[in-house]
């Protein structure tokens, strides 16, 4: 953005916007600013709740990762979801005879164990499958293409899906992977061998295809690897699903 007429007026108008005041911010050069948030919740929560604007200028949010260097990044252009009144959010059943896979990944650090997860459902909902373990710690990028590339890998094994040509739409709340695994923007480079590993497969897969979706619309599989990285999921989430899927 062009040069703020007043950072602190910068400051206490964004904390507003965010509803926080558990946030500092740090002036790294011109335009360029880093915001460090209480909880990684508090982070994830500001992120999915963008795009964010100030004095008409858009902010474009990128989330820090390790060797993350900001000047690298583009900043000029973001993409984000335009809601039209009536179309919903929330999760969406496929058309009869086809499945809908939705992938999600919860980390908790630069030391701590991440876990990864899918559920598969049809259109009346039901859970047909569902898969979670954990993953060493990582970038929420890698983690979130781990989650992908495994459910990719399991349409691919199962041969009722692959003989019979089942449409399945496969749905990720990470916009960034999703638009780098349909070959839309070029792939982060810690993601870019897991991505490029999904494009091959869904290359094979003309009845597959991957699609961004809202973090709301997702929240079986955040759920369920949340649950799974913290270690309270039930054993038998899947053949007795509990009250969240």
């Amino acid at each position: 953005m062009e040069i703020l007429k007043s950072i602190p007026g910068f400051q206490s108008t964004m904390k507003r916007a965010w509803k926080t005041e558990k946030v500092v911010f740090t002036h790294l050069e011109l335009g360029l600013f880093s915001f460090i948030f209480e909880s990684v919740e508090e982070k994830c929560r500001i992120l999915d709740a963008g795009p964010w604007s100030f004095s008409r200028h858009l902010l474009v949010l990128k989330a820090w990762e390790p060797n993350f260097v900001p000047q690298c990044y583009g900043f000029a252009s973001c993409a984000f979801w335009i809601h039209v009144i009536g179309l919903p959010i929330s999760w969406v059943p496929p058309e009869n005879h086809d499945l809908k896979m939705n992938v999600d990944a919860s980390v908790g650090g630069a030391d701590l164990d991440g876990a990864i997860a899918r559920v598969l459902q049809d259109s009346s909902g039901s859970l047909l499958e569902g898969f979670a373990r954990k993953i060493f710690p990582c970038a929420a990028l890698v983690a979130e293409a781990q989650a992908l590339l495994t459910g990719l890998k399991l349409l691919e094994d199962r041969k009722e899906i692959r003989e019979k040509q089942i449409r399945v739409k496969v749905e990720s709340d990470s916009l960034d992977l999703v638009l780098a695994v349909n070959k839309e923007v070029e792939a982060n480079w810690e993601a870019e061998s897991l991505s490029l590993q999904a494009q091959t497969i869904l290359a094979r897969l003309p009845n597959i295809s991957v699609a961004h979706c809202k973090r709301i619309a997702n929240q079986a599989a955040d759920w369920v690897a949340k649950m799974h990285r913290s270690g309270y999921i039930p054993a038998h989430w899947v053949s007795a699903p509990p009250q969240p899927l």
